[in-house]
């Protein structure tokens, strides 16, 4: 596939999304990595390499987290981003489980997972915006499912399902994989099994630049595997 051609596709709908749904956020002091052209990109890699996992070499991992700012405002931009990836690529959202409360949020995210996944923007977007309510707990997330429809029946059969179980426990191990954790910010980006990435990656710091540098990342493997 042409690498550039390829690249300015993806990038115009990057670049359009991420600006038209949050223009001036996700600034970040770190360091700059990389000037957007060819020769820079084959040189240094705007990422973190986390190995070589031959499973998740189509995919792209968005971890977030419910109390992120950051999250709640680019989560929509980023999955029409991803409505340019060729196939087999896929774009996964990845909650992070940390402390009570999140854990909470993240296995609600599961639920509608098993009982609705149509609906899971409709969770999203309900979770993300009790960021508004000052000192949210459990049962605020667990209040979004019945919201929503859900019976508690319906919400405690998801919860304990083998499926809901096993996405909750890949959900963990992605984390650890992508060592998410050593970047003290939400949200990063895992990149067919061998890269995470953030705004510390980028120029200024803006989530546009991370869909960039998301874009790059993908046609140097396309690239690579043509």
């Amino acid at each position: 596939m042409d690498r550039r051609k390829f690249l300015l596709g993806i990038t115009a709908l990057s670049v359009s999304a991420v600006t038209g749904a949050a223009p001036d956020i996700g600034t970040f002091s770190g360091k700059t990595h990389l000037e957007f052209d060819d020769d820079a990109v084959r040189k240094f890699k705007p990422a973190i390499p986390i190995g070589n996992y031959k499973e998740d070499a189509h995919r792209i991992y968005m971890f977030i987290s419910f109390s992120c700012p950051f999250c709640a405002q680019t989560w929509e931009a980023f999955a029409k981003w991803a409505l340019a990836l060729p196939n087999p690529y896929k774009f996964v959202y990845v909650p992070i489980f940390n402390g009570k409360v999140q854990n909470t949020a993240g296995t609600g995210f599961y639920i509608i997972r098993e009982l609705a996944p149509t609906r899971t923007p409709e969770y999203l977007r309900l979770a993300f915006s009790l960021q508004q309510k000052r000192n949210t707990g459990t049962k605020d997330y667990i209040a979004i499912l019945y919201q929503m429809g859900f019976t508690r029946q319906q919400i405690a059969s998801a919860s304990q399902s083998a499926v809901t179980q096993k996405r909750i426990a890949r959900a963990m191990m992605l984390y650890q994989r992508y060592r998410v954790g050593i970047v003290n910010q939400t949200p990063v980006f895992g990149v067919a099994g061998k890269y995470l990435t953030h705004t510390g990656f980028t120029k200024n710091g803006y989530y546009k630049e991370v869909a960039e540098n998301l874009s790059w990342l993908i046609t140097d493997e396309i690239e690579k595997a043509s």
